[in-house]
Order: C-alpha cells, then structure tokens, then sequence
C-alpha cells in the first residue's frame, strides 16, 4: 500500500497475483473514511483506519482479484532525479448524497416499486410460465429498488434488469449459442469472392417471418425494455445520466506512439467505471479504439526510461498486442497506471 499520486488522502494497493500487479484505489469520502473501488456489484464498505480495511480485505469475496494473504515490504527507494514538470490531472471530489436526499431517493424507489407491482395486478399472468412469473414479481418487488439504489450510487447499469433478462431468456441464450457456430462457419464460406462465372443467387420470399428478421424484433424489443426501464428508474433518482454521482471521472493523458522512427502524438481516455479504455488521436476527436479491461492483460514500466510504458492487449481475433507509449513525465505514467 502507498500513498495515491495523483488524489490526495488516497493510496493505492496493489495486489500480486499470479505473476500480475493489480492496483485498487483506496478513497476517502467526504468523512475522511476509506473504502476500496473494487469490481462491480460488490458492496462499498467504508472503514475509519487503514489497518482495519487491510484486515477486512483478508476475506474471501471482497471484490479484488483475490483476498489479501502476505504483505510485501517496501525496499528504500533510490533517490529519484527532481521533475520540474506538473502533477497528473486532479480528480474531481466525488459527489455524496446527505442523509436527508437519500431517504428521498429510497421512498422514490418504494414507490417506482409500488408502482409496478399494481401494474401487474391488472395483468394476465397466466400467459407466463411459473418461473418467468416468479422471475418478473421478484424484479418489480426488491430488485428494482437496487438497481434505484445503484443509479444513485453512480451505476447506471441496472443490474438487477439485466439478470432478470438472462433468467428469462435462459433458453433462447442457449440456442443462440448452439445455432451462432454454425452461422459464423456460413458466413465465412460465403464470404469469399464467387468463382467466375457463378452469379449472386436470388433470395426467394415467402409470407412467414425470416429467423433473421424475429432476431432484429427481439433485440429492438431489448433495447426498448432497458431504455424504459433506465427512464423511469433513472427520473425516479433524479439522474441526469451523466458522470455528476459518478465515483471515478473519466480521465485522459497525453502521451506519444513512435512507429517506423515516428512520433504520434495521442490521448488515452481512463473510464474506470466502464472499465474501458479508449484511444483517440486528440483530445475532442472520437475514439479511434477501445479495450475493455479484461482484454488489458498486462501493463509493463520502464525501468531505464521513467516516461515509457508497454500496455498489452488482447485484439478480436484474440492476437496479443504490445502498445508502447511515453508519458510526458513520471509520476503521469504512474497516475495513469492507478
């Protein structure tokens, strides 16, 4: 554990594990508690004293990549020649609710629930199969409430929503799964050019609805779902959508690529939350790519050259790519590093 670079009263604890560094950011909040940003869906836990986190932490399920078991002690470090250049990027403080908005935020969510539950009463439910029943009054019951709670906290997701369609989509999902190898394996003999002398075939049509075109309804029809539910959850909390209960602002460094003798000057986009990392060749342009973090398998310091770091990463095609860029000085790579 050492203290934070580039947020002040935080530090940073990295984790060593299976041969990779994992770093978690320790935060205080505006009662100077600490708690750690860890993986989605994992409850926040708030702790007076740094010891009394660490012991925590040695317990299974807490949200890092796995529980803290032997501390490492920190060797002296070498005495490091004076940067004159700036400090990383402050982050913004983080945005938390009184006491007396979250009891508006928690009767709003009983009533959205309220207000499902009824609309379901004036429903014929005996059109749905037990499980799917049982699956819809749970979600309307406690589970949107949550995913309410989690939209105040900065999560826009709606957790609770997206399990609710995996359960009742269970067997679709199993059958998109066993059809879509077959469909790839098509597409990519089709894909070829045809042999000279062989036109494109005509595609007869009947009266009955294509495969492809009930897909196309459905996923329309998912799309509608979750944006009417982000709608009324999201107006439920007052949320605008935007980062302003967001826990980790969006962060972006300017760094140089050299490539055949060549530098390039680009900026990377850090979104903590959304767990993407984004590559833009300026700073208002749009995003040329992004990596979302379990396809960042590793990040690799210089230890000749302090601005200088490696990001390797897992492309579609699953390939392993090595990406080396230069931070303007030292302690921006390692802000961007935390």
């Amino acid at each position: 554990i050492r203290d934070s670079e580039s947020v002040q009263g935080a530090y940073a604890l990295c984790v060593l594990y299976q041969n990779c560094v994992y770093t978690y950011r320790i935060l205080p909040n505006e009662d100077k508690k600490l708690s750690v940003q860890a993986s989605d869906g994992v409850p926040i836990r708030f702790f007076t004293l740094l010891p009394e986190l660490v012991e925590a932490y040695h317990s299974p399920n807490m949200g890092l990549i796995t529980h803290l078991q032997y501390p490492v002690q920190r060797e002296e470090e070498l005495d490091e020649e004076q940067e004159t250049s700036n400090h990383p990027p402050q982050l913004p403080p983080r945005n938390f609710l009184s006491e007396s908005e979250s009891k508006t935020c928690e009767q709003a969510s009983k009533s959205l629930s309220d207000t499902y539950l009824m609309r379901l009463q004036y429903m014929d439910l005996s059109i749905l199969c037990e499980d799917h029943q049982t699956a819809i009054q749970e979600y309307f019951r406690t589970a949107i409430s949550v995913d309410a709670e989690q939209v105040q906290n900065g999560n826009p997701n709606l957790p609770g929503l997206k399990k609710l369609i995996t359960t009742v989509c269970k067997n679709l999902n199993s059958e998109i799964s066993r059809i879509l190898p077959t469909l790839e394996m098509l597409h990519r003999a089709m894909d070829q050019q045809l042999s000279p002398g062989i036109g494109p075939r005509h595609i007869s049509t009947d009266s009955g609805q294509s495969v492809s075109y009930r897909l196309e309804q459905l996923t329309k029809l998912l799309y509608s779902i979750e944006d009417k539910a982000k709608g009324s959850v999201f107006e439920s909390v007052g949320y605008d959508g935007g980062h302003r209960n967001s826990l980790i602002p969006v962060v972006s460094f300017e760094v140089k690529q050299e490539s055949l003798g060549i530098s390039t000057k680009m900026i990377l986009k850090v979104d903590v939350e959304s767990g993407k990392l984004y590559f833009k060749k300026s700073k208002d342009g749009p995003e040329d790519k992004y990596f979302v973090h379990n396809k960042i398998l590793q990040l690799v310091k210089s230890h000749k050259m302090h601005q200088k770091l490696v990001i390797v990463v897992e492309t579609e095609k699953e390939k392993i790519q090595r990406k080396e860029f230069v931070f303007n000085d030292r302690k921006k790579r390692e802000g961007f590093c935390q």
